[in-house]
């Protein structure tokens, strides 16, 4: 893959995908893992991982580990700019007419549908993940993680980051 490639690539996937960086995980890896099979399934698991530890927005954490998993130093940084540069873009013409399209019903209603199509998408994310850690060695241990995550999260309101320290200490089996 060349760097114009990887580029255009990742700049594509991030212009048409809507609903934060959750969203652009299943695209990435219908691309990079299924499609261009330039990452193993479990290694784009272990990107989402990272992503996630880091401080910042997922799509471009994501796109830096893509970038940086396909070519090196160099395409880390041709996937960052492909990711930030339609936000950019699209933030710069979306300001310029956004008092005036607010209250507008077919507007409210796009956003609402967008909405729901993202919930959807990160529902499937979520199935897709869950699905490649039941394959592991220590499924049961994941389970747990994942139950105890969600329940901490959910009913508890507990901070993520004290979710994502206690299940990296319990994957690492510290405790």
């Amino acid at each position: 893959m060349t760097y114009f490639n990887l580029f255009k690539r990742i700049f594509y996937i991030n212009t048409f995908t809507f609903g934060g960086g959750y969203t652009i995980i299943p695209i990435i890896e219908s691309v990079f893992v299924d499609e261009l099979k330039l990452i193993e399934k479990s290694e784009m698991r272990n990107i989402v991982s990272l992503a996630n530890t880091v401080p910042g927005a997922l799509a471009i954490s994501t796109s830096f580990l893509v970038g940086y998993k396909v070519k090196g130093t160099l395409g880390a940084i041709v996937a960052v700019l492909a990711s930030v540069s339609p936000c950019i873009i699209i933030i710069a013409l979306v300001y310029s007419v956004y008092e005036n399209l607010i209250e507008n019903i077919y507007v409210k209603s796009t956003m609402k549908g967008i909405g729901v199509a993202v919930s959807a998408i990160l529902l499937g994310a979520v199935v897709n993940m869950f699905k490649s850690l039941l394959k592991e060695n220590r499924k049961y241990l994941y389970l747990a993680i994942f139950t105890l995550s969600f329940i901490l999260s959910y009913f508890l309101g507990v901070h993520i980051v004290v979710i994502l320290i206690l299940a990296s200490i319990l994957g690492s089996g510290i405790i």
